[in-house]
């Protein structure tokens, strides 16, 4: 699955290095909309670490499949991840982590913030999706990042 790249100039992307381990993935589903769309694909790179705002690859045990979502939370041995059309959270041991998604455009801290609070609001409400949505944190995230794209 692996593929080392061989030269630097095999890749004009500026997060892509000499050496890195990378993979191409397709993407299914329509939890990282609007910047990642079903059928879709990409790169991905292992890197010794990931941060806040990242969109990583990992196994996720509890569906035994591979998901690709943003961190929205670091911990010490692990990631809180969510997608950004999503309100689940899922908590990530480093481990199962697969590597980054490059070539995407971030979004800001506040913006965030905001996704990882609605997954907090979900879990509140009892993983109801419809109440998430009418709450005043979810109409703000909706209105100034998922409406924009």
């Amino acid at each position: 699955m692996w593929k080392m790249i061989q030269q630097e100039k095999t890749s004009k992307n500026k997060n892509m290095k000499f050496g890195d381990q990378v993979a191409i993935i397709k993407v299914l589903g329509d939890s990282m909309l609007p910047i990642i769309v079903n059928g879709s694909t990409h790169i991905i790179i292992q890197k010794q670490t990931y941060c806040l705002g990242d969109v990583i690859a990992f196994y996720y045990p509890a569906d035994k499949t591979c998901v690709v979502h943003r961190i929205v939370e670091c911990l010490h041995d692990s990631y809180v991840c969510k997608g950004d059309n999503s309100f689940r959270l899922e908590l990530v041991d480093i481990h199962n982590v697969i590597g980054k998604v490059i070539g995407l455009i971030s979004i800001d801290k506040r913006i965030l913030s905001l996704s990882h609070d609605i997954g907090k609001l979900f879990i509140e409400l009892k993983c109801d999706i419809e109440k998430t949505k009418q709450t005043d944190t979810y109409k703000k995230y909706y209105k100034e990042y998922l409406s924009k794209i």
